[in-house]
């Protein structure tokens, strides 16, 4: 799978653009604020129907702009091309498409076109919030089981019923509460299975990287294994009433990186907690690429400046060896390129005050 063709217009300092898109690797390179980083951005955006430097789509319209246009062709290892569009009006307004044919979330979007993003903010996989765990767990499993999506949707909102109920003093409490722990279950058993798929990628992923070695994956699923959720949710049902939310469930769940007991935000160093972040997005996309033949494409921004030389050339290797499409962004292009053996097979393209040039 490839995203063929791009075409963004309204989106910050970039100038309108129509661009063809190569298999295997591109390099876009330029000076710092040119416009690197945004055409990342319009590529994510067009897969999510979100940015990932804001939470405010509308925030990232160039200021002379009265509408976000994005649009892309997406051409999948069958042949069938998808084609996906995103429009945001400077009000709020916007609107989802996929072949043609409005969309009323960004699942759709997704499952088109799966990306995953490597940049500065990868390694709050490893220091980050929980949330942060469970959004990557969310991801994968979202991609390789294709009904976790629905199952997922389904269990928030029985989530936030169970907590209304709970503040309310509703009636209907145990009605939310038995619905909740089937689908509860549900996300628990999947993303479990998917910690277990995962193990054998990451560890492959690390000897590829170097530097990183004895990782342990531990994933507890946001109650104590000692009882069921229904026991759980049954003993702290009074301290669930008096707060007013759900304290035992998938929500509370988290992913633990140990080595040798420690949690790996401890006892690793800054550049080794970088490479085990990359490790893991590897991994990731290895899991999809085996379950459903075709990994994401993949993001990475400003890889120069996040890992040393040696662990430079070792991403990229591994990027290659996945033979998925892959657009990186850099400010020089040689520290990029430096002692890669394909580096006459990557693509590369030039940015200028917003102005993207095949080269």
């Amino acid at each position: 799978m490839i995203l063929r063709r791009l075409h963004a217009q309204g989106l910050r300092n970039l100038a309108p653009l129509e661009l063809s898109f190569p298999p295997g690797v591109s390099l876009i390179y330029g000076p710092n604020g040119s416009g690197k980083t945004s055409l990342l951005e319009a590529i994510y955006t067009l897969a999510t129907g979100r940015s990932f430097r804001s939470n405010r789509l509308a925030s990232v319209l160039n200021y002379s702009a009265g509408a976000l246009t994005l649009f892309g062709e997406v051409v999948h290892d069958s042949g069938r091309v998808s084609r996906l569009g995103v429009t945001r009006q400077a009000s709020g307004a916007g609107v989802l498409k996929v072949d043609g044919e409005r969309v009323s979330s960004n699942r759709p979007l997704a499952e088109a076109l799966p990306v995953l993003l490597i940049h500065p903010e990868s390694m709050n996989l490893i220091m980050g919030s929980p949330e942060q765990r469970r959004r990557f767990l969310d991801w994968g499993v979202f991609h390789v089981e294709q009904p976790f999506g629905s199952i997922a949707t389904t269990f928030r909102r029985t989530l936030e019923h169970r907590n209304a109920a709970l503040r309310m003093g509703s009636r209907d409490l145990e009605s939310w509460t038995r619905q909740f722990a089937v689908v509860a279950d549900q996300v628990h058993e999947a993303r479990e299975q998917y910690v277990e798929r995962l193990r054998l990628p990451l560890q492959t992923a690390l000897e590829q990287l170097q530097g990183v070695g004895g990782v342990a994956l531990r994933y507890q699923p946001g109650w104590d294994r000692r009882r069921t959720l229904r026991e759980a949710l049954a003993e702290q049902l009074e301290l669930d009433r008096q707060s007013g939310f759900t304290r035992s469930g998938p929500q509370r769940a988290e992913l633990r990186f140990d080595i040798e007991g420690r949690k790996a935000s401890e006892s690793l160093s800054r550049g080794q907690q970088k490479v085990l972040a990359c490790a893991l997005l590897l991994a990731q996309n290895a899991l999809l690429k085996q379950s459903r033949g075709s990994g994401a494409v993949v993001l990475v921004d400003d890889l120069a400046a996040e890992l040393d030389e040696a662990h430079r050339q070792r991403l990229a290797s591994a990027l290659m060896d996945q033979r998925g499409q892959v657009l990186m962004t850099a400010v020089e292009p040689e520290l990029v390129l430096k002692g890669l053996s394909f580096a006459d097979e990557i693509a590369l393209f030039h940015v200028e005050q917003g102005e993207i040039t095949p080269t």
